[in-house]
This record gives structure tokens, sequence and C-alpha cells, in this order.
């Protein structure tokens, strides 16, 4: 008999009582947020969206807004609001998206916390598939390997199979991937990473009339044009609360750094629930 088909909604902590929080995948995938949503403890239910591309479903190839729409429609498959989305790195801009859209079907968004998430502003483009695939073994690896065994310039010299190879063996060694994942799997998650990218650096984000929580990475680098809202100020209508805490992009969700976001987190979703006494998606 076949498998039933996975669904983009996945649990990552389904017991408890509270309003979930609902975290939107970076480059495809939600295993990220698994650190998090322990620490947030057995009273707080935690969702992930991934990709549906993961899964043979949905249209690669469309714009950010479209990817955002789908998504909202299996959250409203789930539940109803108010809502309380999570993003992490392009995942955040997901979620923005998500939260404009709802917002503007006249739905109700308690809580928008991005992790070191910026704006993208103006659209990008001529992305190198050598930079994107280096990003993605990145993403994969976190910090789980002292010395990521690739760069922009290695990737560039490489072709595209042995990119694929190199993500692969590092993986493995770092224990990301089983020992029995082959070349097809780790390329499946690399063509949905690059849609994924290519779709937010296409990405022209209109206001949102809300307010949101950027939680940034000390050690992430400079802000670029010395915004420490890295862009959402001027997207934000109601303002954006920075809140910084050790680490870099990639150890944010890791421990020990994760321990101090997840504090964080419980903030918002505290002062969020004493704020807002609407219905919330079913446990």
């Amino acid at each position: 008999t076949a498998a039933p088909p996975l669904s983009p909604f996945v649990p990552l902590q389904p017991t408890g009582h509270r309003p979930p929080l609902i975290c939107i995948h970076p480059g495809g995938g939600v295993l990220c947020y698994v650190e998090l949503a322990r620490r947030l403890g057995p009273d707080q239910p935690v969702y992930g969206i991934e990709s549906p591309l993961l899964h043979g479903s949905g249209a690669a190839g469309a714009g950010l807004a479209a990817l955002a729409a789908g998504h909202v429609e299996i959250l409203r498959r789930s539940g109803s609001g108010p809502y309380r989305l999570a993003g992490w790195s392009v995942g955040g801009v997901i979620a923005f998206e998500m939260a404009v859209q709802l917002v503007g079907a006249g739905e109700r968004v308690a809580e928008l916390i991005l992790f070191d998430s910026r704006a993208p502003s103006p659209p990008a483009a001529g992305l190198e598939p050598a930079e994107i695939a280096a990003r993605f073994g990145l993403d994969l690896l976190g910090r789980r390997l002292p010395d990521p065994p690739f760069s922009y310039e290695e990737f560039r010299q490489l072709g595209a199979v042995e990119r694929v190879r190199r993500i692969l063996a590092a993986a493995r060694a770092a224990g990301v991937l089983a020992a029995d994942a082959g070349e097809e799997q780790v390329q499946r998650r690399l063509d949905v990473f690059d849609d994924t990218i290519r779709r937010v650096a296409g990405y022209a984000p209109t206001g949102y009339p809300g307010s949101l929580t950027l939680v940034r990475a000390q050690g992430s680098g400079g802000d670029g044009a010395g915004d420490p809202t890295l862009g959402w100020e001027r997207l934000a209508e109601r303002g954006v609360e920075v809140v910084w805490v050790p680490g870099d992009h990639y150890s944010l969700l890791e421990p020990p750094e994760v321990e101090l976001v997840a504090d964080q987190v419980k903030r918002c979703l505290e002062r969020s629930a004493d704020a807002s006494h609407g219905e919330s998606i079913p446990c």
C-alpha cells in the first residue's frame, strides 16, 4: 500500500493548551526549530510549515507572495486565529508576507517574530548557483562542524554534481543526514532551497499594519546601512522591537544560544496571550 503523502504542516511540539506558535521554513524544512520547540515547554504547542515542494506538491518558480498564499491556506485548514508566526533567516521574510496577507484578509496576527531576518530591498537578481549551493550547505550544517569544508570561492570552481557530493559528505560527517542518505536526497533539498532563495530575492515587500519582534544575533556582522531593524522599521507601521542575543546567524537556534532565544519567545507569547483572547488553532 502506498504511504500517505507527508503534510507540510509539521508538529514540532504538539502538546499543550496555549495558542500555538507557527514556525515558517527558511530554505525548505523546519528541523532548525526543534531545539527551540523543546525549550518552550510542554504546554506550548509549536508547529512548522515546510515548503510543499519537499513533498512533491506545489509549483516551483512563482513569486514569494504565491508561496506565502499557499502557506496561509495550510494555516487556515489547521485552525483559526489569532495567529502567532515566527521565522528564521528567509523564513522570517515568508512569515512577514503571510502576516501581510492574513491581516489584509481580515485575520488577526497576535505575534510576528523574526530570527535574524533581513528585509529584502531592493529585489536582487543574478544569484549564482555556486553561491546558493554554498549557502545551502551552511544552513544545513549550522555550526555542527567547526570549519565547513567549502566556501563560495571553492564552490565556484566545482561542478554541480561535485557540490552536492561535498555537501553530502559534510552532512554525513556532522550527523545531519543519515549514513545511507544519497545524492538525490541532497539534490532535492538543494532544489527547494534554490527555489525559496530566488523567490525571496525577487520579493518587494509592502507595508505591514502591525508590529514585529526582531531577534538578532550579536555575531552576525554589520547591519549594512546602520539600521538595527535590518530594514523592517520602514515596513512595520507599529514599530519593531529589536532583541539582541549572543551567537551568530547559524548558532542562534542551537544550544546554548537557543536558551536565551526561547526566553525571548516566551515573553512575546505571554504578552500576546495577555492582549488577545480570540480563538486559536486547536492542538
